[in-house]
């Protein structure tokens, strides 16, 4: 129910995670995604903050709060979460190309460079998903 503090380790290899966590979840010091797998739902924050790329980075499918990736350069094969609560940080992105958000993300949700947000906003169909049959059934409702 509570939260996981795991702010100095450096290395995912052999890191088993529960499948669910109430709280949030703090992996600040890892710099790559190699054998992490992350809870499929995290009721609060995740702390990647060093994590320099998205390669085998898996992100839950439900983040009850906010998601920081400040220091992704390269957002290649990244997939925001479907149900995000809060913001993701991705302040240090150089490209927008592989981003791929859901399709009712709010964009005021995404902290990036400016040009990046004008190349978004330009190009929703290359950066949003299509809405899923389930999508569009809650939308007519």
């Amino acid at each position: 129910g509570g939260s996981i503090d795991l702010s100095s380790l450096t290395s995912a290899d052999g890191l088993i995670l529960p499948k669910q966590l109430g709280g949030g979840i703090d992996l600040r010091s890892l710099t790559s995604a190699d054998g992490l797998v992350l809870p499929q739902h995290v009721g609060g924050n995740i702390f990647l903050r060093h994590l320099t790329s998205a390669d085998g980075l898996v992100l839950p499918q439900h983040v009850g709060g906010d998601i920081y990736l400040s220091s992704l350069a390269s957002a290649d094969g990244l997939i925001i979460p479907k149900q995000l609560g809060g913001s993701i940080d991705l302040s240090s992105l150089t490209s927008a190309d592989g981003l791929i958000l859901p399709h009712d993300f709010n964009l005021f949700m995404l902290y990036c460079p400016y040009y990046i947000e004008k190349e978004i906003m330009n190009n929703p169909d290359k950066y949003y998903m299509a809405p899923t049959e389930d999508d569009k059934k809650e939308i007519k409702r």
